[in-house]
Order: structure tokens, then C-alpha cells, then sequence
């Protein structure tokens, strides 16, 4: 790419690809796990708990090695006589695309919980009401509009937007 400006953009699509992936995913795999137990049986409250100390060693172990993997891989291998990049990213590209098979194979086998409403929409509901709202002295930021100004879109509003600012910052 010879644009300066779009070499200068290309990471930044780059970096919101992945938040957006990763926003995406962390959250729903944690509680699609967490959906597979029965909650008033107490022999699977045991096995609850060894499932998420599992889940997040594997996640961070994860993290860990590939910290030091793919450096490794980068600079250690040569491919086309530079460093190699494509191993580099391939190897954690090929894993996914394995974990995805063993996915979809147990798919028959996973307790599949009905979906109750949609996130997306409530968020939507609390800009729009945010925007409705007027102004006060007590609620000069934005957000802290819909927080108060309807009951029964302000339990959402309250529960989702400090997520969401936590999540902008």
C-alpha cells in the first residue's frame, strides 16, 4: 500500500477487528459453558466450579505461551528468506480452525438455552431514550439521562452502560 493515511489506518481496522472478535466471543463462551450445568444439582455445582478454574487456566495459559511462541516463530524460522509472519499467525489461525471442528462435532451434544431478548436492542433503547431525556443539574453526562428517565429501560441502562463505558475507555 503506497496511501500513507490507509498504511496509517490499516492497523487501527486491525485493532477494532479484534475488539469487535474478541467482545464478541469471551463473554458468550463463558456463559455457554456456564449454561451446560444444572444449577440446582449440587453434584454439578463441583464440577461447575472445575470447569471455570479450567476454563480461565486455559484461557491465560493460552495467552502466556503465545506471548512467547510467536515471537519465536516469527524470528526464529525464515520463510521466503525474512522473518516468518505467516507461521507466525498461521499456527494460531490452524488452531482455531480446529477448536471450531471440535465445536461444531459436539454441537449435538450441548444443552441449548432459548435466547431472552436482545442486548443490542437495549442498548439502542438507552441512546435513544439518553437523547429524549432532557438535561438536568444531576445528570450533565449523556448516559446518566436514560439511567434516569424510565424504570423499565433504566435497569439495562444502568446494568449495560457503565459496561459499555468501562469497555470505550
Amino acid at each position: 500500500i503506497d496511501d500513507p493515511d490507509a498504511k496509517k489506518s490499516l492497523p487501527f481496522i486491525g485493532f477494532l477487528l479484534v475488539a469487535l472478535g474478541t467482545g464478541g466471543v469471551k463473554p458468550c463462551v463463558a456463559a455457554f459453558g456456564g449454561d451446560q450445568f444444572d444449577f440446582s444439582d449440587s453434584t454439578q455445582t463441583t464440577m461447575k466450579e472445575k470447569f471455570f478454574s479450567m476454563f480461565y487456566f486455559s484461557i491465560n495459559a493460552g495467552s502466556l505461551i503465545s506471548i512467547f511462541l510467536t515471537p519465536i516463530l516469527r524470528g526464529d524460522v525464515q520463510c521466503f528468506g525474512n522473518d516468518c509472519y505467516p507461521l507466525a499467525f498461521g499456527v494460531p489461525a490452524i488452531l482455531m480452525v480446529i477448536s471450531t471442528i471440535i465445536f461444531v462435532a459436539g454441537y449435538p451434544l450441548y444443552k441449548h438455552v432459548p435466547l431472552k431478548g436482545n442486548i443490542v436492542v437495549q442498548i439502542f433503547r438507552c441512546f435513544v431514550l439518553a437523547k429524549k431525556t432532557k438535561p438536568t443539574p444531576s445528570t450533565k453526562r449523556f448516559l446518566d439521562r436514560a439511567i434516569s428517565a424510565q424504570f423499565s429501560v433504566k435497569m439495562t441502562c444502568m446494568i449495560v452502560m457503565p459496561t459499555l463505558s468501562y469497555l470505550w475507555v
